[in-house]
């Protein structure tokens, strides 16, 4: 759980052994354009989603060698309804 102004982080470290790619599904159930779900590949941030949305995949094209894969959900100072999520699963790293 976090509140207003606050964030939460998860942040995988990975040696991919040859260029592939990296994917995963999410799901936001957010303030649109206020609290945001990001992801980043190496601090360079490749996409962020706010408001309600289904369950969709993400896909990104990732170069050999070591990598730190990062999603961040941030909340803005005020509406909470304390029903927002976000939800990440079936993360893949590999070949395509």
């Amino acid at each position: 759980t976090i509140f207003d102004s606050q964030q939460s982080t998860l942040q995988v470290v990975a040696l991919v052994p040859q260029a592939g790619q990296v994917s995963f599904w999410h799901r936001e159930s957010s303030e649109a354009s206020f609290d945001y779900l990001q992801f980043f590949i190496d601090n360079s941030m490749q996409q962020e989603w706010s408001g309600n949305l289904a369950w969709s995949q993400a896909t990104y094209p990732v170069a050999a060698g070591m990598h730190t894969f990062r999603w961040v959900y941030s909340k803005d100072g005020s509406v909470s309804s304390f029903e927002d999520a976000v939800y990440i699963d079936d993360v893949f790293i590999g070949p395509p």
